[in-house]
């Protein structure tokens, strides 16, 4: 990678790394930016998605003895899921997801349980709403 090249890195706020060590190594590393995003942001969940299906459908069985041919790997991963790429369509509209969230807000949850002992603490009540 070109030294005066600019590095923008994308980290969830749950995963970035935020010691002083890191901090003093970005201060001495310019050229790497760090841009952090709100913890749940729903595009992340999309993208992660996305990269577990890389990982399992094309490098979690290779056997990569270089780094272009993981790079071409990656890349007839990418040409194919963009060959069958589509919109994005919602399969429930907002009243039946609604109705969905009120069906599980009113599910009895599973009681508490001691991890030490094993026992049983408490059994929540259901919430209705």
């Amino acid at each position: 990678m070109a030294v005066d090249l600019q590095t923008h890195v994308v980290l969830d706020n749950l995963s970035a790394p935020k010691t002083h060590e890191v901090e003093r190594w970005l201060r001495r590393h310019p050229r790497f930016h760090f841009h952090f995003i709100p913890t749940s942001s729903s595009w992340v969940n999309m993208v992660e998605s996305w990269l577990s299906q890389l990982e399992k459908k094309a490098l979690m069985r290779g056997g990569f003895r270089s780094v272009p041919e993981l790079k071409q790997a990656i890349l007839d991963y990418v040409a194919v899921s963009n060959g069958r790429a589509g919109p994005w369509v919602w399969t429930k509209d907002a009243q039946e997801i609604m109705r969905k969230i009120r069906k599980l807000r009113e599910r009895p949850q599973a009681p508490t349980v001691d991890l030490e002992t094993g026992r049983i603490k408490a059994f929540p009540s259901a919430t209705h709403h």
